[in-house]
């Protein structure tokens, strides 16, 4: 199975377009000031592709990127049946 998908930003954040009917959530990312924008736009791209290529992301999983490693949590805004986010200094990744 082989998923297209993009990224779409508006404003400060992220999210990817084509997951939503196959896996039945879209990934968004937000970050607090436009230097980051590219920075978040590759990483929601790589998050969306390693989720559409099959790699089911669960709480608590740890996954790298680069030379960073990103941790899948719950967060004051979310709850399990929202999403989670994936944190990294300056990026919260939510998956919803």
């Amino acid at each position: 199975m082989s998923i297209e998908i993009s990224v779409i930003s508006e404003g400060l954040t992220c999210q990817t377009a084509g997951l939503l009917n196959q896996l039945g959530y879209e990934i968004s990312a937000t970050v607090d000031s436009l230097l980051l924008l590219d920075e978040c736009s590759e990483f929601v791209q790589f998050i969306g592709d390693y989720a559409a290529a099959g790699n089911a992301i669960e709480f608590g999983e740890t996954v790298k990127y680069g030379y960073w490693f990103i941790k899948a949590e719950l967060d004051d805004r979310s709850s399990p049946r929202d999403g989670f986010c994936l944190w990294r200094q300056y990026l919260c990744f939510v998956m919803a």
